[in-house]
Formats: C-alpha cells, structure tokens, sequence
C-alpha cells in the first residue's frame, strides 16, 4: 500500500479544497490548495505503466468523492427511505463512476503523451477538462460536483474573465498550472536542462490568466450600464424538512412565509421570492384552474414562490407533476409559471426504472416528476426573472437559456434542508455564484433553511442570511439587459478540447509517410 501513499495525499487534499463542513464545523476555506493538490498523484504516476496510472488516479479521486459528497448519506437515510448501509452503498456507487471518469481520463492523458509525444502539460489538462464536461450530463443527467473550479467561490474577483470562458475555462487552468508545477519541480530535483522551460511555461500562462482578467473587467465597466432596479424580499423559512411534507403542518408552513412576506415588505421589498416548494399545496397548471385561483393570504404582495403542480384539476387524476415556481401579483392571481427543466435522479425520478426498481423508494418523499420544456423568464412589470430550481443552478447551459431569453435576473429557488448542517448547502451556493458571474447577472437566491443570498454579476455573495435562522433579506439591485461573450457562445474551449483530442487521436493512428507496406 506505500507505492499509493501519493495518491493517497492527493485524494485527501481534494476533499478539503471545496468548502467543508465537519461535525458542524465549517473548515476554514482551502481553495487556493485546488492549483498544487494533484501534485503528489503526478509524481507517483510519472514512473508507472498505464494499469498503475489508472488504479492510482481511481483510489485518488475515489477518495475524493466519498469525502467531499459524504452528505449523500444523511440525506437518503433520513429522507429517502433507505437504511445506513443502503445509503452508503449509493454514496459508494457515485464515487465509483465519478473516480471512473478521473482515472479514463488520467489514462488517455499519459497515453497521447507517451505515445504521440504531445507534452502532458496539454494532454492531461484537456482529458481531465472534457471528463468534467461528460459527467455534468451523463450518466441520468449529469452531476458535475467535484470541478475544482467550484472550490474557488471565495476568489472570484480574480477570476472575472469567467463571462469569457465559462466555469470550464477556469477548469483548465487549474489543471494546466498542477500539472506546470509539477514538471517543473520535476525538473529541479532531476536537473533537467528544461526547467527554465517550464519555469517559462508557467509565466505565461499566469500572464494569459492576467490578461484575460484585465480584459474581463474592462468589458465588464463597459457594460455595466443598469436597466433599472428593483427592491427584492428573500425569505428564508427554516422549516425542518420533516415537517414540511407534513399534511398537518401545511396551513402553519404556509403562515410562516406569508408572515415574513409582510415583514419584508415593511422592510420595502416590492417583489418577494420564496423557496423551492415552499407553497405547501399542489396547484394545477389548467387553465381553469389557474384563472380560479386566488390567495387572499398573500394580497398586495408579488411573489414568487415554489410549488408542486399538475396538469389535471385533481391530484388523483392520472397525469405528470411538476416541480414548478409561480408568480403571482398583488390581487393573487397567477401571472405565470415555470416547471423544472433538469430532475435530479434518484430525488425527483427514478432512471433506468426497469433495471433500478428497487430505488423508487428514493422518490417516495417527493413524488415522480416530469420535465419542464421552456426557458422563458417570467415577466413581473418590466423585470424578467429566469428562474432554476433546486440544482438547476450547476448546470450552465441552464442559466445560459434563460438569459439568451431575455432575463435580466437569475434566481434559484432550492431547499438544501435535506442535507442538514453538512458542507452540501456550502458547496452548492458556489454554483450559483459562478452562474452569475458568467453572464453578469444578478442571482437571487432563496432557500428554505441556507444559505439565502444575493449574489452581484461578479460573483460575490453581497449578503446572505444566517443558516438555519428564520429571516428575510431585502436588497436593492440592479438590473441588466448586456450578454457575456459565454452567453453568446457558450463554452467554446470545450469545443477546443473536443478538437485536440482529435487532433491526438489522428496523429496515432493514421498511418505515417514513411511506414513501409
């Protein structure tokens, strides 16, 4: 076991470099550790043959996975009707698929270097970039948790030029400057004639990293014109999440949210944002019953809140339920409404349910839902809000769709009251501070027990309530209507990827000019 002692440090070092939550501690942040913690792994892997190289990099990341994504256990054992060992069993099954992608992709990136003599600076970077890629959609949609890029929440003002890029951008340059230090530490100890080489090699990509930064702020003081403001009420009701599916407790939830309704609006909040289902009753989506309803606890208040909602008039009628957010105005009437795009598997639907019977208890506290189609904002006034719900905020390509729609405002309502106090809702609020950097947006976000906050277009929680504290959060922000080079183009440097892996592949196995027949 000593030949994986690198591996070993590697893989523990990773857990620690997202935010960190133990025994109900938050560990001071370690994120700037995400540019140097594949160092040891690669000094172990210069030296072995390809099978090595893919056991170490898979006990390194599995490792990983199952200390970072240790929430996992908690959530399924006491909400999703599953014991202690078949809960670790599942946290199991993800790290062994996500070590997978790690350890292919590790694999692939010594072998075009070995074989085509491409330098790993560049091979390891682009393999390790594009499994990040697949596994933020494949398999059963996707969980791209574990981008070294998301430990990096706390240093985003550096990081600007993201809007150019993407979060993917910021991804192969950690990855480029692990694998730069260590060819050059390297060098050192073995004296090699190219260590001024690669000492040169990781000058310029820091000076890359810094022009594209004063590029980055120079487009963004240029665009920063406001469209208007708006004053938002955050509410953050603090609902155990025991109590929240209760039937009994449903008239009691519902007073809480509009109580604090009130109160923000005391406080000058002239459109109000509620969580993820916070709406504590199933509302149908036909037209009838929607030009039916009204919620005269909510008069003279804009909200938007969260809510299950169906298709038919009554719940007992056969048909799909949504995970939908409604906007309502001050004579509680519906506006419009908005169904979940991105499902989480396992929570909200079962994959594969033919193969995977047996987990249909996962979904048993929540229901089996169905997909939402549209993108579209919803309009209040002037303001067009573009809504994610839950983890929809990890996807980019979401957030993307709904301001190439016309939002001026992302907000995501979730409820991370699953997780307990563990590091989840720490690592979760990163993805939204990343999808408001990218397309220079506003995100407002609003959760059920943490953390409730408001991020600015350059990626910085400007204010957030205490987790698990019954509160509201009133701002004033404003609003945009410009689009991020990232918005326009998505992420091209995948597509860059995409092409160099091409590229290596061609060169190995097409036939040379001088091979003889």
């Amino acid at each position: 076991m000593k030949s994986f002692r690198l591996a070993f440090i590697s893989g523990l070092v990773g857990i620690f470099i997202f935010p960190t939550v133990l025994f109900g501690f938050k560990i001071p942040d370690l994120g700037f550790l995400a540019w140097v913690f594949l160092i040891p792994l690669l000094w172990r892997l210069s030296s072995l043959g390809y099978g090595s190289i893919f056991s170490h990099s898979f006990l390194s990341y599995f490792l990983t996975a199952l200390g970072a994504l240790y929430w996992m256990v908690p959530a399924m054992k006491n909400f999703g009707g599953l014991n202690f060992l078949e809960s670790l069993g599942v946290l199991v099954l993800a790290a062994l698929i996500l070590a997978c992608y790690f350890s292919l992709s590790t694999f692939l990136g010594y072998f075009f270097h070995r074989k085509g003599g491409q330098p790993l600076y560049l091979t390891l970077p682009v393999f390790w970039l594009l499994a990040d890629y697949a596994k933020t959609y494949f398999p059963v949609n996707g969980f791209p948790w574990l981008n070294p890029a998301y430990s990096q929440g706390s240093y985003l003002p550096l990081f600007q030029w993201i809007e150019l890029t993407g979060v993917f951008g910021l991804t192969f340059f950690i990855y480029c400057m692990n694998v730069l230090f260590f060819e050059c530490l390297n060098a050192w100890k073995t004296r090699d004639k190219n260590l001024l080489l690669h000492c040169g090699a990781i000058f310029f990509v820091l000076l890359v990293i810094s022009i594209l930064a004063s590029v980055g702020c120079q487009i963004f003081q240029e665009k920063r014109q406001s469209s208007g403001v708006a004053t938002i009420g955050l509410i953050q009701g603090n609902i155990p999440q025991d109590m929240k599916w209760d039937s009994s407790k449903a008239q009691s939830n519902f007073k809480i949210y509009a109580d604090l309704s009130y109160k923000a609006r005391t406080y000058g909040a002239d459109f109000i944002i509620w969580p993820e289902t916070a709406y504590p009753y199933t509302l149908s989506v036909n037209k009838l019953a929607l030009s039916q309803f009204v919620e005269s606890d909510l008069a003279g208040l804009n909200v938007l809140f969260g809510a299950v909602s169906i298709e038919g008039l009554r719940l007992s009628e056969q048909g799909p339920i949504f995970n939908s957010a409604f906007l309502i105005d001050k004579d509680s009437h519906i506006l419009s409404f908005y169904h979940k795009r991105h499902l989480v598997p396992f929570g909200e639907y079962v994959p594969m349910k033919n193969w995977l019977s047996f987990a249909r208890r996962l979904t048993v506290a929540v229901g089996d839902f169905s997909e939402g189609k549209s993108s579209e904002p919803l309009q209040k006034g002037e303001v067009s809000y573009g809504v994610l719900i839950c983890y929809e905020d990890l996807f980019p390509n979401l957030s993307r769709a709904s301001v190439l729609s016309g939002a001026h405002v992302l907000v995501n309502l979730t409820n991370d009251a699953w997780y307990g106090n563990t590091s989840a809702q720490y690592q979760h609020v990163v993805f939204s501070q990343f999808r408001a950097l990218e397309n220079r947006r506003y995100l407002l976000r609003a959760t059920n027990t943490g953390l409730t906050a408001v991020i600015n277009p350059r990626g910085q929680i400007v204010e957030q309530l205490k987790p698990f504290d019954k509160n509201v959060l009133v701002k004033m922000i404003s609003l945009s209507e410009a689009n991020t080079l990232y918005t326009y183009l998505g992420s091209v440097i995948i597509l860059f990827s995409f092409l160099y892996a091409g590229y290596c592949i061609f060169q190995i196995f097409l036939p040379r000019k001088d091979s003889h027949v």
